[in-house]
């Protein structure tokens, strides 16, 4: 992001994953959470998608509210209100097996250096 030139404070993040590990739903002893709280000392806005996780228990366990759909045409460019970063946090089946959907979201973000 800073190579780039995009702002970090009020960044908008996409983290995949808040699980303790991957194709678990457990989320107990996550160090996805410190990932999480890292992002959010620096002022980044952060969207958590975690098709394995409860969106209930996330929110009673860390006050974190997760969305529940993997934001599909979405774009990289934080100039057309899209996210800053993906984070791949853990790396769950469907995020390896369709990691080419977050690749098309990154080529229409990208920009040559």
């Amino acid at each position: 992001m800073v190579k780039q030139g995009t702002p970090v404070k009020g960044a908008k993040v996409l983290m995949l994953g808040i699980t303790f590990k991957e194709n678990c739903p457990d989320i107990r002893n996550t160090k996805a959470i410190d990932i999480y709280h890292e992002l959010i000392e620096y002022g980044i806005e952060i969207d958590v998608y975690d098709p394995w996780a409860n969106p209930v228990e996330v929110q009673h366990e860390y006050d974190i509210k997760t969305i529940t759909e993997y934001p599909k045409g979405r774009s990289l460019s934080p100039v057309e209100g899209g996210y800053a970063a993906i984070i791949l946090a853990v790396a769950h089946q469907e995020f390896i097996w369709n990691s080419h959907m977050a690749q098309e979201t990154l080529k229409v973000g990208c920009q040559e250096s």
